[in-house]
């Protein structure tokens, strides 16, 4: 149970709001007083929301406070004057809002140690929980040395889950708050490299400059359009193979499927991610940036090469004819 403060529980009683452990909301944030909206660690959303999304929490405590308030205040204003420039397309009156920035905790503990979490709260189907997770945490632990522990929980799909630190080094939280989320191969090989003792100090690996794009505040605008391009049909083909088999997606097995994806797919990938290069490039210098050649070009690039060979193989024959 949570302490509540008397004033709150006052105006929460006087009211006639409904009250049960916590104060209970709807989908928009709104009470049992259509004029009082609510959020924060003493409100939950109601039960009746439980046997239409099963696999989403409550209470408003398991999501990050931060896009909680931002969801609420894109209600808010959409409540009071519905001619406001919000963007009200993830609005839904039988369904729960969507939240996706990870939940992060932290505290200071005695002898000037830090203790700090960040974890997903992205909700998944208990189905998936009943398969085997074949993805190993990757711990990092040299607290005998004075240095800090440092770990990456994956889920079976290899997305980091959720990232833990201990020790006395101030890092940059919010950069270990934007790791999580991602899949694991957006973290340079780390796991191989540091399987292969190929890196000794994993903080300093992901404070280099490669990582800065990581950390970049538009990088998960990035992200987004990368996983917009997966529903390029090879990738359709792929997922609807992997799913038929049900086997278990170990790195070997995303290794060969890699292979699979096409080039115009490969093309629009790196597209993507030179134009966001270009784009940031004075925030991130450190990178080559190659050539950007837009998607038609590098696929009619391929074509008039393909061509070329077969105009020189015919003028070789012509001329070994002659």
């Amino acid at each position: 149970m949570l302490d509540v403060d008397p004033m709150i529980f006052k105006f929460i009683h006087e009211n006639g709001l409904v009250y049960n452990g916590r104060a209970i909301i709807n989908n928009n944030f709104l009470t049992a007083d259509n004029s009082i909206f609510a959020a924060g660690k003493l409100c939950e959303f109601s039960q009746c929301y439980q046997y239409i999304e099963r696999h989403k929490q409550l209470r408003l405590e398991c999501y990050n406070s931060q896009e909680v308030g931002y969801t609420l205040a894109k209600y808010f204003l959409q409540t009071i004057d519905s001619q406001l420039n919000v963007d009200a397309s993830a609005f839904d009156d039988k369904k729960l809002p969507n939240f996706y920035l990870p939940l992060p905790t932290g505290c200071y503990l005695p002898d000037d140690y830090i203790f700090f979490k960040a974890k997903s709260v992205k909700e998944t189907n208990p189905k998936i929980y009943q398969k085997e997770n074949n993805r190993q945490p990757l711990i990092y632990n040299t607290l005998d040395k004075n240095g800090c522990y440092l770990s990456f929980g994956f889920n079976i799909f290899g997305i980091i889950d959720s990232v833990v630190y201990f020790g006395k080094e101030d890092l940059d939280y919010r950069a270990l708050v934007s790791l999580v989320g991602l899949h694991e191969t957006y973290l340079n090989k780390l796991l191989n490299r540091f399987e292969g003792d190929l890196i000794d100090n994993i903080p300093i690996f992901l404070s280099e400059n490669w990582a800065l794009a990581l950390y970049h505040d538009k990088f998960s605008q990035l992200v987004i359009k990368l996983k917009a391009i997966l529903h390029e049909e090879d990738i359709y083909k792929i997922v609807y193979d992997v799913v038929e088999k049900d086997e278990p997606l170990d790195r070997e097995a995303i290794t060969g499927l890699l292979s699979k994806v096409g080039k115009r797919t490969k093309a629009k990938i790196e597209y993507e991610i030179v134009s966001f290069l270009n784009e940031n490039r004075n925030q991130l210098p450190f990178y080559h940036i190659p050539a950007l050649k837009p998607v038609e070009d590098s696929t009619q690039d391929g074509g008039s090469k393909s061509s070329s060979k077969k105009s020189s193989k015919k003028v070789s024959r012509q001329e070994s004819a002659k």
